[in-house]
């Protein structure tokens, strides 16, 4: 896959982005809305994410959903950055795919900058602890 994304761009849209409710940022001449939320059992259940973004919504171009409860603070910059990319890169750059591989393809670009963002972010020990967060989120995915 070859994608250019503009990592620094996208760096300062998350680091000056704040994870509180209603919140709105933009990248790449995108509005994105933050809505911080509980993901409860019945989410679970349902088969909800505890972090997602939906398009088309009725305050900006994407909203995206981060889970406190499950999402340490500290994490939440990464996520963000994750969600937010993943929608940029399903809206444009894998457009021209069927559904199932601009998701794959998405979700595997985004993962590969949050690393970095983490990485640059965190100290060693809660890197380490973000990776763990980070499967534990694919692996909700991946029902």
């Amino acid at each position: 896959m070859n994608v250019n994304v503009d990592y620094a761009e996208l760096k300062k849209a998350i680091d000056g982005a704040k994870v509180s409710y209603g919140y709105q940022f933009e990248y790449q001449e995108r509005t994105f809305n933050i809505f911080p939320h509980k993901h409860t059992r019945q989410n679970e259940k349902d088969g909800e994410n505890p972090a997602f973004w939906q398009d088309n919504s009725s305050l900006g171009d994407y909203d995206i959903y981060i889970a406190t409860n499950l999402v340490k603070k500290k994490f939440r910059k990464p996520v963000l950055l994750h969600e937010t990319l993943e929608a940029f890169l399903q809206e444009g750059f894998c457009k021209g795919f069927d559904k199932e591989t601009a998701i794959d393809m998405a979700h595997k670009i985004a993962t590969e900058y949050d690393k970095l963002y983490a990485r640059k972010t965190l100290n060693g020990e809660l890197f380490e602890e973000y990776l763990q967060l980070r499967k534990r989120l694919t692996g909700f995915l991946a029902r």
